[in-house]
């Protein structure tokens, strides 16, 4: 094979590939207003985000792609419920992505987090990583607790007598 003809075989093929690949996706700027909270135990914290499209086209949202380290479980509503289906061109959206639910065992510690939305087609935003930080739960001391319920019996038997 020629020099010459090596190159129109190449040419082609460029040609081929550039035909075939896939246009170019639309993308969504997105940002996470809160990409690091502050959790007690057995609290629940939201994660804030931002759309925004720059891009020409309308972009139809369909899916919130999120993982989270457990024990740490999330709650997508927030999306479901308030986020728009549509972005149209130059419009922006700030609010409520999702919810982050601690349960009252966790270990104290960092976690983390990935977040990204797709619409029909794969992805339209980058992937975002969050960081939860969980705080131990502050409850009384058990001496404050026996006291309370010694001071309750009093109170519960005097209403006893009264209602006789």
């Amino acid at each position: 094979m020629t020099k010459r003809a090596l190159s129109v075989l190449v040419s082609c093929l460029l040609a081929l590939f550039a035909t075939l690949a896939a246009p170019a996706r639309a993308q969504l700027t997105f940002t996470l207003q809160n990409s690091s909270v502050t959790v007690v135990q057995n609290e629940t914290a939201s994660i804030t985000a931002t759309l925004l499209n720059e891009t020409g086209t309308a972009i139809d949202l369909n899916e919130l792609v999120l993982s989270v380290d457990p024990p740490l479980t999330f709650d997508p509503n927030p999306f479901l419920n308030n986020f728009p289906f549509t972005i149209n061109p130059g419009e922006s959206f700030t609010g409520v992505l999702f919810d982050i639910r601690v349960p009252f065992d966790a270990p104290v510690g960092t976690y983390g987090g990935l977040v990204s939305l797709n619409d029909l087609n794969g992805p339209v935003t980058e992937i975002l990583p969050f960081t939860v930080n969980v705080t131990a739960t502050t409850a009384p001391e058990p001496g404050v607790l026996a006291l309370l319920l010694l001071a309750g019996v009093p109170v519960g038997m005097v209403r006893l007598r009264v209602r006789r």
